[in-house]
């Protein structure tokens, strides 16, 4: 029978009164509750500050380290949640601002991880998921800042064989993609996009340009010299084993044939890169214009084709089954960086031919980065129905992710389709949707940004952080060969794992999760690639929500 108000009341006077020191000044071990979801890194003092909790309704409280009760409240009513299959309640305690560790506490026994509330918060984790982009660089021995457990020696020093000729390409530098060392253009120039956006958004973050800048000395080492196209990728002709080590990786690497969408992937990022060296290191900036115009000319000169693998690759394809969305983004950019009045015309003339369609800021719908480009363009240049077009866009965009968090019982953004391979990396594009609606106030409620980083972070059905070392419980066996390569029984710490996906896309997830809920097909083991893999194009959305939050000038 449901309690009378007064009840309630009195049961929650008398949980206050003794729960707090038997609970947290116990020598017993603590009697961490997997109902309660809550971020296990903290959040901010002003911020919304909510957990979810999968139990029966119950009146809880926030303790401090010396276990007082310095905070209480009783949860929500229980809503169903489909992506979990569980009925979630909600503890709220926003009310509460003061800087200090704390946990929440159940008159059950059960409590909370510990979780700290201060404004700097995820400081430490946006600099690691920033030096996660360290870790994966190639070609050169790792630095003296990084954990020692996980050095190696320069790596993939050698030339590598062009696809289908005598030649051969010295490619080294970049990053390698991510749980294996081959390197891609299309996703490498996607996540320098992530990085180079978040400074134009003012986010500062220290090291960010130096290392957006060594994946672009990579990229320009990807670029034909005669005719302006890009190679689509550099990589081993298989994937090579799990336990090796990326300087005893002896197999030949090979770069496969020049495509479209790699050369206008690299051509955007090139321009974007003008506009930010130009003042600091012009040498450098002109280096980067020159080669998005020769990329420009290429894809002016050439039909869009799909790259497939070439007849005995079989590493990871990025393959693509539309083209106009990156030529558009690299019209937008070359516009930005010059100022030329054809290129504004290309962007006319390509709205008006195809519409502006964006629903991300991925590898393979660019379409946010062109919409971005346009908002942010000198007015003068932009054809006022393309500029409206765009803020149409964003704005309906932004309208359907707040409408799907509004009627979500976690909060999130996320739908059941949303968990595929890479879900997380969806997690993180629709905060940035949220963060660029805002930046030209399209819209005002940006709480789910929150709600979706929160998620990332702990207030999960699986209990886990999705980010190596972070967290109470983070992943502890990614899909990442340096990791196990290592040997030391825990990996890289600022990697965020993949995600759960629904679609069972390895034997361990397809003998272990099947009939889970969506937000429950996740194995924390490295052998199942689809769930639990890494990938630097889905750690520089995390830098950028992180960064974004993080910047002196504004809150979100």
């Amino acid at each position: 029978m449901p309690y009378t108000a007064g009840l309630r009341r009195v049961v929650l006077l008398c949980f206050l009164a003794v729960a707090a020191p038997s609970f947290c000044q116990s020598e017993a071990p603590v009697n961490v509750d997997p109902r309660i979801w809550i971020d296990q890194l903290g959040y901010r003092p002003q911020d919304l500050k909510l957990a979810r909790f999968t139990g029966q309704e119950t009146p809880f409280a926030l303790v401090n380290e010396s276990g007082k009760a310095v905070f209480s409240g009783t949860s929500t009513v229980a809503v169903f949640d489909p992506l979990s299959g569980e009925s979630l309640r909600t503890f709220d305690f926003s009310g509460f601002t003061q800087a200090g560790v704390y946990h929440l506490a159940i008159p059950t026994g059960g409590r909370s991880p510990d979780f700290i509330i201060a404004d700097d918060v995820y400081q430490k984790l946006t600099l690691a998921s920033l030096q996660m982009l360290t870790y994966q660089r190639c070609g050169t021995e790792s630095g003296s800042n990084l954990d020692s457990d996980f050095y190696h020696a320069a790596c993939h020093l050698g030339k590598a064989e062009i696809w289908g000729t005598s030649k051969t390409l010295k490619a080294e530098g970049g990053w390698h993609d991510a749980g294996d060392y081959g390197k891609y253009v299309v996703p490498g120039a996607i996540a320098v996009g992530h990085l180079l956006f978040a400074w134009d958004l003012g986010a500062k973050v220290p090291g960010l340009l130096e290392e957006a800048r060594f994946e672009l000395e990579w990229l320009l080492r990807m670029q034909d010299a005669g005719s302006g196209g890009v190679y689509h990728k550099l990589t081993s002709r298989s994937f090579p084993g799990m336990d090796v080590s990326p300087d005893y990786d002896l197999t030949t690497m090979v770069v496969s044939p020049i495509s479209y969408t790699a050369t206008a992937d690299f051509g955007a990022v090139m321009a974007m890169a003008f506009r930010i060296w130009k003042t600091t290191d012009p040498s450098f900036a002109k280096k980067c214009l020159a080669a998005a115009r020769k990329a420009q000319g290429w894809i002016s000169s050439h039909p869009f084709i799909p790259f497939t693998n070439p007849a005995g690759i079989t590493t990871g394809e990025y393959g693509d089954s539309v083209g106009r969305d990156e030529a558009l983004w690299l019209s937008v950019e070359m516009l930005r960086a010059t100022g030329e009045k054809a290129f504004a015309t290309a962007v006319k003339k390509a709205v008006d031919s195809f519409g502006l369609r964006a629903d991300s800021f991925g590898w393979a719908d660019t379409g946010m980065f062109s919409v971005a480009g346009v908002l942010a363009s000198d007015e003068r240049l932009i054809d006022a129905s393309v500029r409206q077009q765009a803020e149409s866009v964003l704005s309906a965009r932004a309208g359907q992710l707040l409408s799907i968090a509004k009627a979500s019982p976690s909060g999130t953004m996320l739908r059941a389709s949303d968990f595929h391979w890479g879900s997380n990396m969806t997690v993180l594009d629709q905060a940035m949707i949220l963060i660029t609606a805002s930046k030209w106030k399209l819209i005002s409620d940006v709480a789910p940004v929150l709600e979706n980083l929160h998620y990332l972070l702990g207030s999960n059905p699986m209990g886990v952080s999705y980010v190596t070392g972070f967290g109470s419980n983070p992943v502890k066996n990614p899909h990442h060969r340096p990791s196990i390569a290592a040997g030391v029984f825990r990996p890289i710490a600022g990697m965020l794992s993949g995600g759960p996906n629904a679609d069972l896309q390895d034997s361990l997830a397809k003998n272990s999760l099947v009939g889970q809920p969506p937000a429950k097909a996740f194995l924390d083991d490295s052998g199942s690639y689809s769930t639990n893999e890494v990938a630097v194009y889905w750690n520089t959305p995390l830098v950028f929500v992180l960064a974004v939050l993080g910047r002196p000038d504004g809150r979100l």
